[in-house]
Parts: structure tokens; sequence; C-alpha cells
């Protein structure tokens, strides 16, 4: 994944003969950070982190999809 597709990259992490395909993911690390796009979220982070159990961390990614706009498949 890829925050952002462009047509000219002066470098790459990673080389194009171990790419098969790239997809555009704009805050694809969230809630980590993606230097200096956008930093750490820690108050997530620690919601995460302090999930019990599989119903409350199914919960929290339910809540985070919603506000992020994003549609489960």
């Amino acid at each position: 994944t890829t925050e952002k597709i462009v047509d000219d990259i002066d470098q790459a992490d990673i080389v194009g003969v171990s790419v098969d395909s790239i997809i555009e993911l704009p805050h694809g690390a969230w809630p980590t950070s993606c230097h200096p796009l956008y930093p750490f979220d820690a108050e997530n982070i620690l919601e995460y982190s302090a999930s019990q159990d599989q119903e409350d961390l199914q919960a929290l990614l339910d809540t985070w999809q919603e506000h992020h706009g994003l549609d489960r498949q």
C-alpha cells in the first residue's frame, strides 16, 4: 500500500521487481504514524490496547471504520 500514487519518485523503499501491485490507501498506517504526513495517534492505540476480547476489538474496529468512512467487505 501507499499513501499516495505519484507520477515520479526519487527514492523507493521497495525495489520494483518485488512489487506485484500497488494500492493507494491514504492514512493506511493510522493509528500509527507515517512521518511526516501524520503523527502517531496515542489515544486510539491505547484504546486498541485496552480491548479485552474479540467483541471489544470488533466494536472498536467498527467505530474506526465508521469514523473513516470505510465499507466492510
